[in-house]
């Protein structure tokens, strides 16, 4: 596990997961992974946020593509954001909720 004020900004970071790649479809056959790179807090806000303000920085991480149609999918939850640091991978958080 990542120390608490690791910092993977910058860095390679994949989500993976079984999820739907359509909306009101089943769960694929396969594994899919996307790289969704880690957001600054402002970043993320600003793009994702909007009026309900949904990021907590203390206890979650942003990650997500800005303008490309990449994301996680519909039944992601609970899959892994791993980052690579120094070579190793590392857990870096869950997939939670997708802008929709």
């Amino acid at each position: 596990m990542p120390q608490e004020t690791e910092d993977f900004q910058l860095k390679k970071s994949v989500a993976t997961g079984w999820g739907s790649t359509y909306s009101g479809g089943s769960v694929t056959r396969f594994h899919y992974e996307v790289e969704m790179p880690v957001l600054a807090d402002a970043e993320c806000k600003a793009k994702f946020g909007g009026s309900n303000n949904m990021l907590n920085p203390a206890s979650q991480v942003c990650a997500g593509h800005t303008g490309e149609d990449k994301d996680t999918c519909q039944g992601d939850s609970g899959g892994p954001l791993v980052c690579e640091s120094n070579g190793r991978w590392k857990l870096a958080g869950l997939t939670s909720w997708v802008r929709l």
